[in-house]
């Protein structure tokens, strides 16, 4: 018989934790809302029928609303619907996925390329599927979480380097030298600070100690280097693991990783969780990635846009005594420590009619909130110079 007083207690013990933990993030200000967004674009995003100019999204050169783009969606919805209602590993796989497999792989100078619903799910699966007991993945302190909590969950050990710190990394790597296996990872643009890792450092100290190298390029695909293949191409080097998003510059959805060695994505195939148990992207989605990947490799126009509009917003914060993480990119960071004073910020820039969004811990450490500011190539230059305006009030 069911033990009616102990279920009560359990469900107590549970509910009275969550309760804890919901108070406690109130009470520090880094509780998390979500916001029901009408519609938005690269430019301008409508809440509660009041239009703002966005600077928060990662739609850096404007894609997703591309009519070439929408369009390749829409036809490829009207031929094969809107799922593959099925794994990649029953009969989700179709030809259009093998294909733009084989453009990525081209494009990147790879000879395999493997298809995955999202970034996300990409870094886990690399880390999960190939990270064993005696192997060690040594990971720039600032990578991104889905990153670090897969290399938690794994059985292998992780060890954490200072933030773009060559030195940091070669003590570790002088200290883990017993292990089977090392796995650098790091990423191309970092998405919190919108800095660029010092890949050709990084790569020297890989081989000069038989470690592979695992660079994840979310933001930097599409944006950087020639015709936007990313930050690979500025170290001309091909990482052993390479993981690349459709989700911000290209303006879609999902991701890929692109494997150096045939037998790592062979690999993967067999063994990827996350890979065999999932729905695979709709055939709708991959027809717009598609067309994606060619439009953004013809977007130079676009690409110079955007610089020309990053250059504006960081010659005019210049002249503001603000703490501004230095940044090429489209993500620009201002640290103010103080949350009240960012949550403030934030709100008084809905008022001028601007949308920013306080990036608070856990996301970030502790006395580093910020205002995360995206600049993309839709934004005009009246937008950029309101934004600067609102920023010298504080």
């Amino acid at each position: 018989m069911i033990n009616i007083m102990m279920l009560r207690y359990n469900n107590y013990n549970w509910l009275s934790k969550f309760k804890k933990v919901i108070t406690k993030r109130k009470e520090l200000l880094i509780y998390r809302y979500r916001q029901s967004i009408t519609n938005s674009n690269a430019r301008l995003i409508t809440f509660l029928n009041k239009k703002y100019i966005n600077f928060s999204s990662n739609n850096y050169l404007g894609l997703s609303n591309h009519p070439h783009i929408i369009s390749s969606y829409q036809n490829e919805i009207k031929v094969s619907g809107v799922s593959t209602s099925s794994s990649g590993h029953i009969i989700g796989y179709s030809i259009k996925h093998k294909m733009l497999e084989k453009k990525l792989a081209n494009l990147l100078g790879y000879p395999n390329a493997i298809l995955f619903n999202s970034g996300f799910d990409a870094n886990q699966a690399i880390i999960s599927t190939i990270i064993s007991k005696n192997d060690c993945v040594i990971a720039d302190r600032l990578t991104h979480a889905s990153i670090i909590s897969a290399v938690m969950q794994s059985p292998g050990t992780l060890k954490r380097f200072r933030h773009n710190d060559i030195l940091s990394l070669a003590k570790i790597l002088e200290t883990t030298n017993k292990f089977d296996n090392r796995l650098i990872v790091t990423e191309g643009v970092f998405s919190m600070d919108g800095d660029q890792a010092p890949l050709q450092d990084i790569i020297i100290r890989a081989k000069a100690t038989n470690s592979w190298v695992m660079i994840d390029d979310a933001h930097g695909f599409g944006i950087i280097g020639r015709n936007g293949i990313g930050s690979t191409y500025l170290s001309n080097y091909k990482p052993e693991i390479l993981v690349i998003t459709f989700s911000k510059a290209i303006g879609v959805n999902g991701a890929a990783i692109l494997c150096k060695y045939k037998i790592l994505a062979d690999y993967l195939i067999q063994c990827a969780r996350q890979l065999i148990y999932s729905t695979s992207l709709s055939i709708a989605q991959i027809s717009a990635i598609d067309t994606a990947i060619t439009i953004m490799q013809d977007s130079n126009y676009l690409r110079k846009r955007l610089r020309r509009n990053i250059q504006r917003f960081k010659s005019g914060i210049k002249k503001l005594k603000l703490q501004l993480i230095p940044s090429n990119t489209a993500i620009q960071s201002i640290i103010f420590n103080d949350t009240r004073h960012v949550i403030n910020l934030v709100r008084k820039a809905r008022k001028y009619g601007i949308w920013l969004n306080a990036i608070r811990p856990p996301t970030v450490p502790l006395f580093s909130s910020r205002i995360r500011v995206t600049i993309t190539a839709m934004h005009r230059k009246h937008d950029i110079d309101n934004l600067l305006k609102l920023l010298s009030l504080f």
